[in-house]
């Protein structure tokens, strides 16, 4: 209730009390005359007095009420809005929440994914190493062998010659020597 609304109602119960408390003390002092005519502006006065306190308190009370009531229906208002407002933020935050863990069961299923894959790639590409590694250590060990070969057969064939060479010089005299450079000299000759 406003401040000004208080002191009006105040100061009608103040009034009201008065009058009645005059009417009292006026009755008290004439206890033995009975005056038809104070008695009876007595009760005129009551009468205005009730009259002006029902039109005052009839103005006043429905405005004070009407401001309580529009008060208390704008805090309804605001306290059905916060729910409202709390209650879609309630339910969001359990959507995000709900999609959170099933964001988080998807992450954690896709890292398993790439981990198998990535574990899979690697002892493929470990794998091929292996075999690229095995095929160079074979190439190599072709070739050096290979060379071996062609090693030995040289010196193989240096040996021989050199052993044939011996065996001529030891075997072969000089006349020999001489028809067989002959026989060769001859062949060129008729080559050309």
């Amino acid at each position: 209730m406003a401040r000004g609304g208080r002191q009006t109602w105040a100061l009608l119960l103040g009034m009201l009390l008065w009058g009645m408390q005059e009417s009292g003390w006026a009755a008290v002092g004439h206890h033995a005359e009975f005056n038809l005519t104070e008695e009876i502006f007595r009760w005129i006065n009551f009468i205005v007095l009730a009259v002006i306190l029902y039109i005052i308190i009839s103005k006043i009370v429905p405005r004070v009420l009407d401001g309580r009531r529009q008060q208390i229906e704008q805090a309804i208002q605001e306290a059905k809005a916060s729910r409202a407002e709390s209650q879609r933020l309630l339910e969001e935050n359990q959507r995000k929440t709900a999609n959170l863990q099933q964001e988080l069961a998807q992450l954690q299923q896709q890292a398993a994914q790439e981990r198998e894959e990535l574990a899979h790639r690697l002892e493929v590409e470990a794998q091929q190493l292996a075999a690229r590694i095995v095929a160079q250590a074979r190439t190599e060990v072709e070739r050096a062998t290979e060379r071996a070969r062609a090693s030995l057969r040289e010196e193989a064939a240096a040996l021989t010659v050199q052993i044939a060479e011996d065996m001529l010089r030891r075997e072969l005299r000089d006349e020999d020597q001489q028809a067989i450079v002959r026989r060769y000299i001859a062949r060129i000759g008729e080559l050309n």
